[in-house]
Formats: C-alpha cells, structure tokens, sequence
C-alpha cells in the first residue's frame, strides 16, 4: 500500500482511486491505479521504482498536468516526493544517498550544455540527457528546495493551495 504513504506526508493529498495494482513487467511506467515495473534483485531498490511510479497518480494524472510538455511538473513532483517518502521509509541518510545516486550525480558529473537547460523548457522539444535532467533531478531539487526554505508547514499550505487552483483550473467550464 504505497498511496498510503503518499497520502499521509507528501503530497498529502488521500489517493484519488478506489485501488492501486503494481505489476512485475518491464516498462517502468506509470497508469492511473497501475504501475509497471521491472524487476529489481534488490527490494528496497523495488520499493523505490514503484513509490515513484504510484507518485504519478498525483502528477500528472490528478491534476491533469500535460506530462508530455510540463516534464518538470509531472516527473520533478514525483521525484521530490520519491524524495520524502524515502526519508519516511528508509531515513534521511539513504533517502539523500539514493536521491544523489539515481537523480543528481549523473548531472552534476555530465556539465554539458545539454545539461544546463532552464527546466521550463517544454519536454517536448527536448532529447537525450538534457530532457532526463530537465524533468528528474533539478526540478525535484528545486521543489526540495523551495521545501527547506518554507519549512515543512508552509511548504505543504502551499502546495496544496497549488493543487486545488489548478484542479479548479482543469475542471471550470
């Protein structure tokens, strides 16, 4: 029951499905109430792919974000939240270690100007490493961030009260 989780700390939002079905595939990807996932020889490994993958029900599929032009929104939420739940389920010191492993350590070893793009740019128009960094690690790091400076209160205010103007957004005439 990985929503659970979600639901209770970041984003803080109850799951907005009656289920959630996570199958031992091969895609890595994401569907509202589903995930696919390889499969991992490690279990914490396997725990962190499908904490990321049910992150999705949130970004882009609650909020209805175009995930194919907002990357930034639709991976870089999740990845900040992948973030804070493994803070919750492993701790902080092998959270940070995974979070530096798989979303930041590629970046900062590869300074390319592919690399260096303003994440703001559509996913669209993107390729390569570029597009992986733009919607992974550097906006999580910003939403982080943006997390620290808040503090932990004002921070989930705030992203909450983003949530609910854009679903209001999404869902006036």
């Amino acid at each position: 029951m990985h929503w659970i989780g979600l639901s209770n700390n970041r984003p803080g939002v109850p799951y907005p499905f009656p289920v959630s079905n996570i199958v031992q595939g091969f895609a890595d990807m994401e569907y509202p109430m589903m995930a696919n996932d390889s499969h991992m020889p490690d279990p914490t490994i396997q725990r962190f792919v499908a904490e990321h993958e049910i992150a999705h029900t949130w970004f882009p599929f609650y909020m209805g974000i175009n995930e194919h032009r907002y990357g930034f929104m639709d991976e870089g939420w999740t990845t900040a939240f992948e973030n804070l739940i493994g803070q919750v389920d492993l701790g902080e010191e092998q959270a940070a270690e995974f979070f530096k492993q798989f979303r930041v350590a590629n970046w900062v070893r590869n300074p390319g100007d592919e690399t260096q793009m303003p994440i703001i740019i559509p996913a669209n128009v993107l390729s390569g490493q570029g597009l992986g960094i733009n919607e992974y690690g550097k906006p999580a790091l910003a939403y982080l961030g943006l997390k620290d400076m808040l503090g932990d209160d004002l921070f989930r205010k705030c992203l909450h009260g983003f949530m609910t103007a854009e679903l209001q957004n999404i869902r006036s005439p």
